[in-house]
């Protein structure tokens, strides 16, 4: 619960994490292992620039292919047959949008006529989704490695898996839809505020040293909405910073799995309320639970002592 006075704020979690423990088996950790293809030769580049150069400045591209503003609808979805493994190569100069073909090193986008598995994996792999991402028609597998990045505040939809390593960072706000076909793999950092929704298909394997942040209350997470009793784990961060009226949703449509290295960190600073039952997280089943010292708030935690 949380209560609120001019003065101060106090907040007890007990109960928050909502309970349905049913008897099950402790889940194994998933395999981490992704599909090995061959990564797609930068010599395919060459035509990509044939392609950029092409262009023309009707539609509201400029020769180089970059989009002007508020010019979604101009970007060509070029198609093309390449091997499985696209990689980022930002070649787009300002313009670091999925969308453009410049960024990819590939002559076309990804997803157009096969599966594809795409990489971002440098600090200077730092893409955007500021422009709707739907119109894949073949399922992609996403994977941000060390210190690449991605913002997203339009609709971005990955047939596979997302794949987050140490120290990658997705960003997701706006009211934007992030939608993950099969599992969510979460070592790194993803952030989500505003009025966004992430939906995963299946699962999220939530590993250390991986840190999940929600802001404010109008997000929502959802696992596995329509295939239910596939399980879940988390064994990272979870990071909740509430808005005046509450927190966002997480909810696991299946057993979650707490390690007992999770933790929940609760910034309630900005929470004006006043007292009320405010659900952290809500599962079908669960194996194990939070311990009440890997929980930090802001304000003072109470009544933590028999776990979440």
């Amino acid at each position: 619960f949380f209560e609120s006075s001019p003065m101060k704020t106090k907040a007890w979690l007990l109960g928050a994490v909502n309970f349905h423990v049913l008897t099950g088996a402790l889940a194994a950790a998933p395999s981490l292992t992704t599909r090995q293809d061959d990564d797609v030769h930068l010599s395919e580049r060459d035509a990509k620039l044939l392609h950029a150069a092409s262009l023309s400045t009707s539609g509201g591209l400029d020769v180089a292919g970059r989009k002007l503003a508020d010019s979604c609808d101009s970007y060509p979805i070029t198609s093309g047959s390449t091997t499985n493994n696209i990689q980022w190569v930002g070649k787009g100069g300002d313009d670091t949008e999925w969308l453009n073909v410049d960024n990819w090193a590939t002559a076309h986008l990804p997803g157009t006529n096969k599966f594809n598995k795409l990489i971002m994996s440098t600090v200077y792999d730092r893409g955007t989704v500021h422009c709707p991402v739907t119109y894949m028609t073949h399922n992609v597998l996403l994977e941000l490695r060390t210190y690449a990045s991605l913002d997203v505040q339009a609709d971005l939809k990955i047939g596979d898996q997302l794949l987050l390593k140490s120290e990658a960072k997705l960003t997701q706000s706006g009211s934007s839809v992030v939608t993950v076909g099969k599992r969510l793999v979460l070592s790194a950092n993803y952030e989500i505020s505003g009025n966004s929704k992430l939906v995963v298909g299946t699962s999220i394997y939530f590993s250390i040293p991986g840190d999940l942040k929600i802001k404010g209350e109008s997000t929502s997470i959802s696992v596995s909405p329509d295939a239910p009793n596939n399980d879940s784990e988390v064994h990272g961060l979870l990071t909740y910073v509430m808005g005046a009226s509450g927190v966002g949703s997480l909810t696991f449509n299946g057993e979650l799995t707490i390690g007992t290295a999770a933790r929940i960190s609760v910034d309630a600073s900005l929470y004006s309320g006043g007292q009320a039952m405010l659900p952290l997280i809500t599962f079908t089943s669960s194996v194990g639970v939070f311990d009440p010292s890997h929980v930090s708030t802001a304000p003072v935690v109470k009544g933590l002592a028999d776990g979440l």
